[in-house]
């Protein structure tokens, strides 16, 4: 989505959610507790998500 962005002339921001897994949490759909495990980050330590950032922002310039 950030490389669709970045190529848009129209797209003004983008707008990531929360940076750690460690303090996102949702209920599934059988009401389980569970942590998130798609941000930026996990535990401090970088994700697939984050090194798709990088290389979408890499590639902008």
């Amino acid at each position: 989505m950030l490389a669709t962005c970045l190529r848009s002339r129209t797209c003004v921001s983008y707008t990531t959610w929360g940076v750690d897994d460690r303090y996102d949490w949702w209920i599934d759909d059988d009401g389980d507790l569970q942590q998130g495990h798609d941000l930026l980050f996990d535990e401090g330590h970088p994700t697939p998500a984050y090194e798709a950032m990088r290389r979408a922002l890499r590639s902008s310039w």
